[in-house]
């Protein structure tokens, strides 16, 4: 027999338990293409929001590009995990898939972030196109860059100078202000693409792309996209770069105008302060 004081004490230790457990916020949407998110309203953190190992997605309600809201994300603090926009799905198969947004770094995000897959799709069993963040320390400045991946095999901007990465974000460059990213799953091409544009024109269009048969045995379409886990979005060991307690408010990033299409998309209209540019060439 459990006596009334037994109960309360396994209560306790239940309570206990569960209060030392990372709790995940996990939900997902269905969707059809093509398909926008401008986080306009809180109404997003019902069923986009994944969160974890102290990691947070919150909406900051005027400080998207528009001046309306946008997805705000610190990422985890105890250990590798998610923090960001996920899932995305019930879209049917797709051999060309696109998924753009704009981003916003905090001025301490380079320094004390740790590494992020900012965009994880899925393909069934098949490899997953990624688009992973990578870095350099030039004159004792850390650098963060974007890299097109299938798997973990990614593309550099130069492959032959792993230093030649003419966008990148440092606490003295590309921090608060609005960045475009565009990563694009092309089956049919057999290349994972990579786009940024900024504001003041000087990166604009195919920043890197990276060829699947490196990895994988055409045809690719025999394994299509089926989901977009996230975005934001997979986060490293939290101590990658800086102790988690030298984090401050500046460590975060945020995303806005997300859209999600089976063909090339191009910045938000305005963005650039002229008709979107078409699709740039792609040279192999």
């Amino acid at each position: 027999m459990v006596t009334h004081n037994k109960k309360k004490w396994l209560c306790g230790i239940v309570a206990l338990i569960a209060a030392s457990v990372p709790m995940y916020v996990h939900a997902a949407r269905n969707i059809t293409l093509p398909h926008e998110e401008r986080f306009e309203t809180s109404a997003w953190t019902s069923d986009l929001r994944w969160a974890g190992q102290g990691g947070t997605a919150t909406w900051d309600q005027a400080g998207g590009w528009r001046n309306s809201g946008a997805v705000k994300i610190t990422p985890p603090r105890l250990n590798e995990g998610y923090a960001g926009l996920g899932q995305f799905q019930g879209f049917g198969d797709q051999t060309h898939f696109n998924v753009r947004f704009l981003a916003w770094f905090g001025s301490s995000y380079a320094d004390k972030a740790q590494g992020v897959k900012h965009i994880i799709v899925h393909r069934g069993s098949a490899l997953r196109p990624m688009e992973i963040e990578d870095g350099n320390v030039m004159n004792g400045e850390r650098q963060k860059f974007w890299r097109p991946c299938l798997g973990t095999t990614c593309a550099l901007h130069n492959p032959g100078n792993r230093y030649d990465q003419p966008f990148y974000v440092s606490r003295t460059s590309r921090v608060n202000e609005w960045v475009s990213f565009e990563f694009e799953t092309d089956l049919v091409a057999g290349r994972v693409n990579l786009y940024i544009h900024t504001q003041d024109g000087r990166v604009s269009g195919l920043y890197s792309s990276f060829d699947m048969s490196q990895e994988e045995t055409p045809p690719h379409t025999n394994n299509p996209v089926t989901q977009l886990q996230g975005i934001g979005f997979y986060w490293g060991t939290p101590s990658e770069h800086a102790p988690v307690s030298t984090r401050d408010e500046n460590t975060y990033m945020k995303i806005d105008e997300v859209r999600i299409d089976n063909r090339y998309i191009g910045p938000p209209a305005g963005f650039l302060g002229d008709p979107q540019p078409s699709v740039p060439a792609i040279s192999r």
